[in-house]
């Protein structure tokens, strides 16, 4: 149980990588090199107040609807309809548009800073619920690839929305992950319609291209994200 008198909690949550090989939408790890700060205090008025936003990210919304923080605290004090309200300052930390998960890790940062302050504390599944509110602020629907890593840690699995089931899985400690990161807008993703009928195709997600109608195929100019793994081994030719 917290403790009734704590009235201010900071929550550190890192960045992750999403959609990692065939895992889309369900598979991800985190990357804590780099994250964001979300500090999180009671207050005596009802409701949710973002205060401040700072870091890295630029301009972003302090309207606590319109910002994945401030989404996914709602989500909480709605739920839980707790006796105080909540004000908060959000440190960002991921660039904005990086595709290291940005949106998911304020929201995770958000409730997991808030839950500190509970009487009675909600459980990780729980608080992976109230984020993913957030995270559908930025993508406009809920994911939680990203979410449930920043949340978890590691590299995690996670099948389900309404009630999602999540996995950690051992990664080997002789494994490495690389992470090559594409130009300053190669994180922005579309659906390329079909030039026959005209109909966005599902799974075709990519960055921005342009079609070339003699040749009837598009072109894409740049890759939001790459990630692989190796495992990091010594090579002796034989003597």
């Amino acid at each position: 149980m917290s403790p009734h008198g704590l009235q201010r909690a900071t929550a550190f949550a890192p960045a992750s990588v999403g959609n990692v090989a065939i895992g889309f939408d369900i598979l991800g790890f985190a990357v804590d090199a780099l994250g964001d700060r979300v500090t999180v205090s009671r207050r005596k008025d009802p409701g949710v107040l973002i205060t401040r936003v700072r870091g890295i990210a630029g301009e972003l919304p302090r309207e606590p609807e319109k910002n994945t923080a401030g989404r996914a605290l709602i989500a909480l004090y709605e739920t839980l309809k707790p006796h105080f309200g909540f004000e908060m300052e959000i440190e960002k930390g991921i660039p904005l548009g990086s595709g290291l998960g940005g949106s998911a890790a304020s929201a995770v940062g958000a409730v997991v800073a808030a839950n500190a302050l509970l009487p009675q504390p909600c459980t990780r599944l729980e608080l992976l619920k109230f984020a993913m509110q957030g995270e559908a602020v930025a993508s406009g629907s809920l994911h939680v690839d990203n979410i449930a890593p920043s949340l978890f840690g590691g590299l995690v699995l996670t099948v389900g929305i309404d009630h999602p089931r999540v996995k950690q899985i051992p990664v080997p400690a002789d494994v490495r992950a690389v992470i090559v990161k594409g130009g300053p807008n190669a994180n922005i993703y579309f659906y390329p319609a079909h030039p026959a009928t005209g109909d966005f195709v599902d799974g075709s997600m990519t960055t921005p291209g342009t079609f070339d109608a003699k040749k009837k195929q598009w072109k894409f100019p740049a890759l939001s994200y790459m990630e692989f793994c190796y495992f990091p081994t010594v090579y002796a030719p034989p003597s």
